[in-house]
């Protein structure tokens, strides 16, 4: 098995753009009732996981493979361009080593994918009623080698479930430990809602761009995860266990404190914004015993003042560079820990 198989890599953003002609479509993507209960119709939502999963499970016979491929046509091939695979190659697909390896433990751990759907349904009509242009008018489950668990081709969201067999999978093993702890299916639903919105509303840099822009851009990011999915935990959103949360809470007020007496919140520097944000085990720049991605959640907590404040305001107003990218946010956010 390769090292990229393994997932031993540490280059592990949950997604990227590999075509970029992306169109907000969200007619006819649903089925079902209520919203709880609406799932994404079949030709919005393609399985391919669990149809290489169910080939392989019957003695790699082709034929739900083949019609699948044929019936989607787009969307597969644009599947196999990310695994580097030719054009409508079936056959080569399922016996790509990632299928090899992971289909069984994919099969046996999430042996349907329709919560999946009610998932990515729920995700997309609350961006619908929120007025969101997420850029998405398909999704389609997958199995690759990609370090990426999450990505786009053309209008197309796909969401590979062998990064998704939890935090003891022995896959996994290479990974340091707050690697694994994303590794689970409960934490689906927060990277598909921000691999959606983050790449519908990325982060405009300038050259006065200073810290705290990205921080209060990154705590708008949490705030609309914790608006898409269902059931939202702050701490889930954030990727902290309730321990981790509980600390940041107790500490905020200092570590605050030190960003804005450092004057670190006014530092135009990149690398800066990025150890505060970030994935990493801890905030180093902050205290050794802080959780990483600190300055993440304090932009949650500088967002969740203004919106206190602006009970009325809109989510695509706190992705708006005219929100997060002006030159003294705290002025008309009203953040100030006690």
């Amino acid at each position: 098995m390769n090292e990229e198989l393994k997932m031993k890599n540490p280059i592990l953003h949950y997604y990227i753009i590999v075509l970029a002609t992306m169109g907000v479509i969200f007619s006819g993507l649903f089925s079902g009732c209520s919203n709880d209960k609406r799932r994404l119709d079949d030709g919005a939502f393609i399985d391919f996981a669990h149809i290489a999963t169910e080939s392989l499970k019957n003695g790699g016979d082709l034929t739900a493979a083949n019609t699948a491929s044929n019936e989607h046509k787009d969307e597969f091939d644009a599947m196999l361009a990310i695994m580097g695979l030719d054009n409508h190659n079936v056959e080569a697909w399922l016996k790509t080593p990632a299928i090899q390896a992971f289909a069984h433990d994919v099969d046996s751990i999430m042996p349907s994918s329709e919560n999946i759907s009610y998932e990515l349904a729920y995700i997309v009509s609350q961006a619908e009623k929120e007025g969101l242009n997420v850029p998405v008018k398909s999704f389609a489950t997958a199995i690759w080698g990609k370090p990426q668990s999450i990505m786009f081709a053309d209008s197309t969201m796909f969401v590979a479930l062998n990064h998704y067999l939890g935090f003891e999978h022995p896959a996994y093993s290479g990974l340091p430990e707050y690697r694994r702890a994303a590794k689970t299916k409960e934490n689906m639903p927060y990277d598909m809602a921000e691999a959606m919105i983050a790449t519908a509303y990325p982060f405009e840099h300038t050259d006065s761009s200073a810290v705290i822009n990205r921080m209060i851009y990154e705590g708008a990011l949490t705030a609309v995860k914790m608006a898409l999915v269902k059931n939202a935990k702050l701490n889930e959103a954030l990727g902290y266990t309730d321990e981790q949360l509980q600390w940041l809470e107790k500490n905020e007020v200092e570590l605050w404190r030190k960003m804005v007496g450092s004057k670190m919140i006014f530092d135009l520097s990149e690398t800066v914004a990025d150890r505060l944000v970030l994935p990493s085990p801890t905030t180093t720049i902050l205290s050794p015993e802080c959780p990483g991605r600190a300055g993440r959640y304090i932009g949650y907590k500088i967002v969740e003042s203004y919106l206190k404040s602006q009970p009325n305001a809109r989510l695509e107003q706190l992705l708006s560079p005219n929100f997060y990218g002006v030159q003294n946010p705290l002025t008309v956010t009203n953040y100030s820990p006690r």
